[in-house]
Formats: C-alpha cells, structure tokens, sequence
C-alpha cells in the first residue's frame, strides 16, 4: 500500500484473535459504531469498517474468514468484499493453512474496493475496471428469514430499508424475488472446528510475556 502511494496512519482494532462479530476486548476496550456509539461496529474488523465509516481514512484493511469484513461491512454501511482465496496474498501466513481466511478491504464505494484489490493483487488486475464497467442486468434473491431456533424478528423499519432497497434495484431493472433460504445448523459445527483450529495455530503466534515468570512447577 505505501508502494502505491497510500499513507498509512494507525493499527485498528479487532476482538482477541479476530473470534467474534464484535470488536470488544479486556485490553482495548469497546469500539464503537460511528452512526451510534450503543451499537457495534461488527467484527472482526470492526476498527476498519469503523475508521471508513467516521470518516478518519477512505479505505482500510480488513481479514476475513466467516464474515469478519462482511459483517462490520453491514453494520457500518460501508462496502466490504470477501475475496477469491488466493487473489490476496496471506503471505507470511500462509504457514498456518487456514486458508479460507483471505485479506481484503473496507471502503466507502465499489470503485475504492476495486482500487484497493489491484494494488493488494498485483497479478490479477482489472478490479477497477470492472468497478467502472455498467453492470448488466442481475437476478437478486431478498430473504427475511432467521435460522431455526433464532428469536429474532425484523423491525418495522429494518424491514421499510429492506423493501425501499429492493424497489429501487427493480427500478434499477434488476429482477428482485423472495426466496426462504436453508439456514440450517448444519454448517456451524463445520465453522467451529476451523475457528478452534485457526485459534490453535494463532495462539502459537501470541507474544505471552508471562510464560519467563511462571512460578517453578507450574
């Protein structure tokens, strides 16, 4: 990024080892979402999506692997866009074999994200330029569905920006349909096993100054 001209001005914040869909910790304390500070940025790259959206940089980086760029991306009403594996490099933790963990970024605009993906994937260019290109007609799903055993309602207005968005992609002339989606557990326990293996191998890398002082035997 600084080869390309970008200035660099801080380190964000994330929840403790990038585990949860907010960014909160012992150490640092509760970020906050710029729109309202009683609500969460998301996580895990809840700093980012909050940076970007408070206005303090255009763009940031973020990581993702279930939904840690999506999420703040969602709560912060910014863009954010979980890559291709592969076409941002991991490097230099492509050790750690999680591979469905991928870098990318959290902008204010598709054009910015496509800007970010050509300098952070040097071989594969050509983002911005279809950022640019017309899009052609799309087939959009909407679903107002909760997973089985979830207690959750959409609220009078969530739901009025959940039509206002759909009407105006129809006058966009995009086909816009409602559709139930399966939202079984089926894949939670395959997302646990791969969070608890991406902790195991994180922990390696955890700098613990306490372990030179532990007591004998211990």
């Amino acid at each position: 990024m600084r080869a390309a001209g970008a200035i660099v001005v801080g380190k964000t914040k994330m929840p403790e080892l990038g585990l949860w869909p907010f960014t909160e910790s012992l150490t640092w304390g509760v970020t906050r979402n710029p729109w309202d500070v009683e609500r969460t940025p998301g996580g895990s790259s809840g700093g980012s999506a909050a940076a970007v959206a408070a206005g303090m940089v255009p763009a940031a980086l973020g990581a993702d692997g279930a939904g840690s760029i999506r999420i703040p991306a969602a709560c912060c009403g910014v863009f954010g866009l979980k890559p291709q594996r592969y076409r941002v490099s991991r490097s230099p933790h492509d050790r750690d074999r999680a591979h469905w963990v991928v870098f990318g970024a959290l902008t204010r605009s598709v054009l910015d994200t496509g800007v970010m993906l050509d300098v952070l994937s040097p071989r594969e260019q050509g983002f911005t330029e279809a950022a640019r290109a017309i899009p052609r007609r799309l087939r959009i799903a909407v679903s107002t569905g909760f997973p089985p055993g979830v207690r959750g309602r959409l609220s009078d207005e969530v739901r009025g920006g959940l039509d206002t968005t759909a009407e105006l992609l129809r006058s966009l002339g995009h086909t816009v349909v409602e559709r139930s989606i399966d939202m079984r557990a089926r894949d939670v326990p395959v997302i646990l096993a791969l969070i608890f293996r991406l902790v195991r191998e994180l922990v390696a890398d955890v700098e613990r100054p306490w372990t030179d002082r532990r007591p004998a035997g211990c």
